[in-house]
């Protein structure tokens, strides 16, 4: 196991300055990203009453997949 997995694995990596987002702006995939691409978005400092969350994967549900194939009606 490397160095660099360890630290991942057990959340001692460092925090990197940005995160990628693909939002949504409106029905079909033409609206997904600023002009088909993902967004990077600065990761905040938590507050007092916050945390910080690590996400490691992500899914779809099948409303989502729909109104990126057929839009919204």
């Amino acid at each position: 196991m490397t160095k660099k997995y360890e630290l991942y694995r057990t959340g001692q990596a460092p925090l990197p300055a940005q995160t990628w987002s693909w939002n949504m702006y409106g029905a079909g995939i033409e609206n997904i990203g600023r002009d088909g691409q993902p967004e990077a978005f600065p990761i905040p400092e938590p507050g007092d009453n916050q945390l910080l969350v690590r996400v490691d994967s992500v899914g779809m549900c099948f409303s989502d997949v729909k109104l990126i194939k057929q839009g919204g009606s």
